[in-house]
C-alpha cells in the first residue's frame, strides 16, 4: 500500500463491516464502498462514516476515511481492493470494478469460493489486460452477524487464511501485505487450492442440507452449530471433504487435514479454523439459516461444490457423495446448481485439460 493511500473494503454486508471496522478501528485509512444496488443498509455509515464492532473483538467504534457508492472515487485511491460480499453477489461487483481496474491493484477475494477465476475470466472476455494480482481467500477472517444499521457484531476469528494470487510469483509480496493486517494468512498452491480450503463449503453447505426439516420448520430459530452437526452429519461433512482431498492430490496439491474427531466437534472443522473468546459456546449463538434458499446452500454448493465435482470428472475421481449433495441441494433450493453455479464454463475453463486447468489457477488466462 503506497504512501496516502486507503485501504478499500468492498461490501458493505456483514464481513464488509466487520473489516472496515476492525482495520478503522486500527488507525488504518479505510475507503467502504457499497453498490448503490444495496446501498439501503449503508445509509448510516455513508452518512457519518462511522462503524461499531462488538463481540469477540470487543467494542469499538470507529470512522472509516472513505464511506461511498462511488467504485470509481475508491479505486482511484487505493491499490489493495479487499471485495468482501457473498459469492452471489460477486459478479455485480466485478462488473463495476472493471472499467476502473489500473496496473498495480491487488484485488483480494473474500471468501472466494473460485470467485478469484470467475473475476479472470470476465477480464479475459473483456479483453481487458492489466499488471494486477487477483488472490483466492480461503475464507473471511471473521464470523459475523449485523446488530444495527452500522453494527457489526463480531462472534469468532480466524486462526489460518489460505491465499493464493495469481501470478503466483507475487506470492511473497501478497502474503507480506495481508499478513500485516491478519496474523494467520499463509501461502496456498494455487487458486483452487485456496478454493478447496474453505470448510464452510462442507460445514454451512452440508449442515444446511441435512438440517433443511428443522430450517423450514423454525425460520431459522435454532443453531446450526452445536444442535444441527450430530454424528451422522459430520459423518457425510467428512466423506464429502474426503473426495475434495482427493481431487486436490489428483490436480496436484493438498488441502488442509482434519482428524475424524475434528469434523463431530460442535462447530466441525469450522471450530479448527476459527476462534473465540467464549470457546464453542459464542460459535451456538450463530442462529439460521432462516430460508433454504439463503446464502448457505446458494453459495457453498452451488458456487463452492459444483466446481469441484466438476474438476473431479476431468481427472476421473469419483465424487458420489458430492454428486448427491449438488442433486439434492438443487431438489431442495428448486435451482439447477449445475448449470446456474458457479460450473467450469463460467469459470473459463469449459474445455480445458487438467494441465491447463492448473496452469490458469497459477498464472490466469494470459500466460502460455
Amino acid at each position: 500500500m503506497g504512501l496516502g493511500e486507503s485501504i478499500a473494503v468492498l461490501g458493505a454486508g456483514n464481513g464488509g463491516y466487520a473489516m472496515a471496522g476492525d482495520l478503522a478501528s486500527r488507525g488504518l485509512p479505510v475507503a467502504f464502498y457499497e453498490h448503490p444496488s444495496f446501498a439501503e443498509g449503508f445509509a448510516e455509515t455513508l452518512s457519518t462514516g462511522g462503524v461499531v464492532l462488538e463481540g469477540a473483538l470487543g467494542t469499538r467504534s470507529s470512522r472509516v476515511h472513505l464511506a461511498t457508492t462511488d467504485i470509481g472515487e475508491v479505486m482511484e485511491t487505493s491499490s489493495l481492493l479487499n471485495l468482501v460480499v457473498p459469492s452471489t453477489a460477486q459478479e455485480t461487483f466485478f462488473r463495476a470494478m472493471m472499467a476502473h481496474l489500473r496496473d498495480g491493484h491487488t484485488v483480494v477475494v473474500w471468501a472466494g469460493r473460485f470467485g478469484s477465476l470467475r473475476l479472470l475470466h470476465l477480464l479475459k472476455e473483456s479483453g481487458i489486460q492489466r499488471d494486477i494480482t487477483v488472490v483466492e481467500a480461503n475464507t473471511l477472517p471473521y464470523g459475523v452477524r449485523r446488530s444495527g444499521p452500522n453494527v457489526a457484531r463480531v462472534l469468532y476469528t480466524s486462526l489460518r487464511l489460505y491465499l493464493a494470487p495469481v501470478p503466483r510469483s507475487n506470492t511473497g509480496k501478497v502474503i507480506e501485505e495481508i499478513g500485516a493486517l491478519y496474523e494467520g494468512a499463509q501461502a496456498s498452491d494455487s487458486l483452487l487450492a485456496a478454493a478447496f480450503s474453505n470448510p464452510a463449503l462442507v460445514v454451512f453447505g452440508i449442515g444446511a442440507l441435512l438440517n433443511v426439516a428443522r430450517i423450514q420448520h423454525t425460520k431459522g430459530k435454532f443453531y446450526l452449530f452445536g444442535e444441527g452437526i450430530t454424528e451422522g452429519v459430520a459423518d457425510v461433512m467428512e466423506a464429502a471433504y474426503r473426495e475434495m482431498e482427493e481431487v486436490g492430490r489428483a490436480l496436484g496439491f493438498s488441502i488442509p487435514g482434519y482428524t475424524r474427531e475434528e469434523f463431530r466437534g460442535p462447530a466441525s472443522i469450522e471450530g479448527v479454523n476459527f476462534t473465540s473468546p467464549g470457546g464453542v459456546e459464542d460459535f451456538a449463538k450463530m442462529d439460521g439459516p432462516s430460508t433454504v434458499r439463503g446464502r448457505y446452500m446458494m453459495e457453498n454448493i452451488g458456487d463452492g461444490i459444483v466446481p469441484i465435482a466438476q474438476l473431479a470428472r476431468r481427472v476421473d475421481v469419483a465424487c458420489p457423495v458430492l454428486d448427491a449433495v449438488i442433486t439434492l441441494g438443487s431438489i431442495v433450493c428448486q435451482d439447477d446448481f449445475l448449470n446456474k453455479g458457479r460450473n467450469l464454463n463460467r469459470l473459463g475453463m469449459g474445455e480445458a485439460n487438467p494441465a491447463e486447468i492448473r496452469r490458469v489457477s497459477t498464472e490466469g488466462f494470459w500466460a502460455r
